[in-house]
């Protein structure tokens, strides 16, 4: 989709083989979307699916908005995310989080130390691009062994180039109540605080 200033924007879903209706569910909201998907192979494999979603970014030389298969999307989500972009194409937006400060403190930049949480953000070409070269370097420095966690690769991207990021309040997705497919040890309920948009789905 294109955007002010010529910028282009992709919407790229990491989706698994175990939910194969999940990204055309989301495509009625999102014709263009791009899904992603993530085989269950043995391993790490959603990391490798963000390796996966990141090479395509890169490759494409597209900004996008990467998004998990288990969102609740709000009205009129394209327009609300484009409008967001539009002031701030070339920084990390998120559109979900569960911070008690957005209830008193609203939307705002937050250091890139703290990020958390891979449901829904905008990634620009940059640091998709940063995020593609420090991949193998993250992995090898990592001692958290648990499947999942691919927030902690933007969190360490983030922290190494120092920047900020963007988080979005109200937030313009939420997270469906359930058993996660990446980590059942995860509790079901991580859900926003602040989503009240109404639902595009």
């Amino acid at each position: 989709m294109n955007c002010e200033n010529s910028l282009t924007v992709t919407f790229i879903m990491r989706t698994c083989d175990r939910r194969p209706m999940r990204a055309q569910h989301y495509r009625s909201a999102i014709p263009s979307l791009v899904a992603i998907h993530d085989v269950f192979t043995g391993g790490n494999t959603p990391m490798l699916n963000m390796r996966k979603a990141l090479e395509y970014q890169v490759n494409a030389a597209v900004s996008a908005v990467q998004m998990e298969d288990d969102i609740i999307l709000c009205a009129d989500f394209v327009a609300r995310c484009l409008h967001e972009i539009r002031q701030r194409p070339s920084e990390l937006i998120q559109f979900f989080s569960m911070r008690k400060d957005d209830l008193s403190v609203g939307s705002r930049y937050i250091a890139g130390y703290k990020y958390m949480m891979n449901q829904c953000f905008y990634l620009p070409l940059t640091i998709a691009t940063f995020a593609l070269d420090s991949f193998n370097e993250f992995e090898q420095q990592r001692t958290d062994n648990r499947v999942g966690g691919t927030d902690s690769l933007i969190q360490y991207v983030l922290k190494k180039h120092r920047l900020k990021y963007w988080n979005v309040v109200p937030n313009l997705v939420d997270h469906e109540v359930g058993v996660s497919a990446i980590d059942k040890r995860r509790s079901s309920k991580r859900q926003s605080l602040t989503f009240n948009y109404g639902t595009s789905l």
